[in-house]
């Protein structure tokens, strides 16, 4: 597990879940975790590019924003955004 601060977000990465084969693009887990709205977004539209949005940049029932996304090289990604 790895955690790195920068600007106003949050990048988390973990590795793969134990007994699970660890497969090209499964073998890590990416977050990020923002507080301003517009990067967020711009987070996922930029790695969404070329990719595969699993589920889209919205409102959750929290109130956050949130969405989830494959990008063009077999990554997951998880786009978080806690609204105040």
């Amino acid at each position: 597990h790895a955690v790195l601060k920068f600007e106003d977000a949050v990048l988390m990465a973990s590795d793969s879940m134990i007994g699970q084969d660890a497969l090209h693009g499964n073998s890590v887990h990416i977050s990020i975790s923002a507080t301003n709205l517009d990067k967020a977004k711009g987070y996922f539209i930029n790695l969404a590019q070329n990719g595969d949005v699993t589920m889209p940049f919205q409102q959750t029932s929290s109130g956050a924003m949130f969405g989830m996304l494959t990008d063009q090289f077999g990554f997951n990604w998880m786009i978080n955004c806690e609204r105040p």
